[in-house]
C-alpha cells in the first residue's frame, strides 16, 4: 500500500518520538530501543535512518501493544 507523505512523516515522527524515551514509563527487556538507549541521539537518528519501513512498522506495533497492556495493568491494579 502506498503512503501519503501525511501518514509518511507521521510514522517516522513516531520512531524518532519513541527512540528518544518512553511514553508509558521505562523500557522493558523486550523493547526494541533498549539496544540503542546508550546512543547519543545523533546515533540513535543513524540507526532509525537505517530501518526499513517493515522495521519501523514492527517497532510501532510492538509499542502499541507493549503500552496497551500496560495501560491495562494499570487499570487493573486500580480497580483493586
Amino acid at each position: 500500500m502506498k503512503k501519503n507523505l501525511a501518514e509518511f512523516v507521521d510514522y517516522n515522527f513516531e520512531i524518532y518520538g519513541l527512540a528518544y524515551d518512553c511514553p508509558v514509563q521505562n523500557r522493558k527487556q523486550d523493547c526494541p530501543f533498549t539496544e540503542i538507549d546508550q546512543l547519543k541521539f545523533k546515533e540513535k537518528v543513524d540507526w532509525i535512518e537505517g530501518l526499513n519501513n517493515g522495521e519501523k512498522e514492527l517497532i510501532i506495533n510492538h509499542h502499541s501493544i507493549c503500552s496497551w497492556n500496560r495501560e491495562q495493568k494499570k487499570k487493573q491494579a486500580g480497580s483493586m
